[in-house]
């Protein structure tokens, strides 16, 4: 069957039809790779103050900005030393101590309000929704989690591909990433952020592993291994453009919008590229294979054999395919 599909695509060598491809799923590559490692811009670690209540218990001494951390007791206060044998106590981020007018004990208070550090960035996700302390777990579930809906996709991925379509379910998948990544520049609760974020994790699989078998499919053998290579060279390139794009936007919802927008072309543009000739003729559609094959003999100037013989082929692959699939479930009947 391989052998078979694979001279066709010889026939038809590598040219603007293919090209188109490999140029759109680039693309695409690019789009989703701000996304996976979204945290590190999005949800950094920032340095906090705590906001404690008027009459929380100050310091004892103020200690230079040279000061370094020399014990760590049990309490609520940190001891340091300045490195010129002058020690002091500073108050933790994360509580406060008060002294209780009626039993005159001192009390540990939770902080509830941070003073964040703009300096670097003027908003995150860390700081708008206060995910330090006993909430810092968050921050890291915000990358986490998004791992997590990849791991979700992909036990559905290949199903749902050779069910219904290469080009259907790229098309699927990239409109829901693209719009739920533009929403989440709105989004109001960090509940509602990691949800969304699981829900893009789950899309990437269905869109990026999906857009490179679609992209394998179109190519002539002997070119495979050097498209492959060259198809993930522009993640490596979006990764190095993502500091520039932070650097430039410091607000993280201004940010998430201006790296979401560019995938609304990747959307867009979908609608011109054809659907994966093997699969058609493994689905038995093909007419429209044909119709495939053709068009992409016009744009490459190449020539395909006559159409009933392009006939036969589909249907000797297709045969072959069902046999093999028929020859399969029989086997994992019997072994049950």
């Amino acid at each position: 069957m391989e052998d078979n599909f694979d001279a066709i695509l010889t026939k038809l060598g590598t040219g603007k039809w293919n090209i188109f491809y490999y140029i759109l799923m680039m693309y695409w590559y690019a789009c989703v790779c701000y996304h996976t490692l979204g945290g590190a811009f999005f949800a950094p670690p920032v340095g906090h103050t705590c906001q404690s209540a008027d009459l929380a218990l100050k310091p004892t001494v103020i200690l230079p900005t040279n000061a370094h951390k020399a014990s760590l007791p049990g309490d609520n206060f940190t001891t340091y030393t300045s490195g010129q044998g002058i020690e002091g106590e500073i108050q933790d981020s994360c509580t406060y101590m008060m002294q209780d007018n009626e039993t005159d004990k001192i009390k540990e208070i939770e902080c509830l309000d941070w003073d964040f550090d703009n300096a670097t960035f003027s908003s995150t996700v860390t700081s708008e929704f206060g995910l330090v302390c006993k909430w810092e777990y968050l921050r890291a579930t915000y990358q986490s989690i998004y791992m997590f809906g990849i791991f979700v996709g992909a036990g559905i991925n290949g199903y749902m591909a050779d069910k219904y379509g290469r080009k259907k379910m790229i098309m699927i998948s990239s409109f829901f990433y693209s719009i739920i990544a533009i929403g989440s520049a709105w989004l109001p609760t960090i509940s509602t952020v990691l949800v969304a974020r699981f829900f893009l994790g789950t899309m990437h699989p269905t869109s990026l592993q999906t857009g490179f078998i679609l992209a394998m499919e179109v190519t002539e053998p002997k070119r495979r291994t050097a498209v492959g290579i060259v198809q993930f060279l522009s993640w490596g390139i979006a990764t190095i453009l993502w500091g520039a794009w932070a650097y430039l936007i410091r607000d993280w919802r201004w940010l998430q919008l201006a790296v979401s927008l560019p995938s609304l072309l990747f959307v867009i543009s979908l609608w011109i590229i054809d659907e994966s000739p093997r699969w058609l003729i493994v689905a038995g559609r093909h007419e429209e294979a044909i119709r495939v094959l053709e068009r992409a003999a016009y744009l490459n100037k190449a020539e395909l054999p006559p159409r009933d013989k392009l006939l036969t082929l589909m249907k000797d692959i297709h045969n072959r395919v069902t046999n093999i699939n028929n020859t399969a479930i029989s086997t994992a009947n019997m072994h049950h």
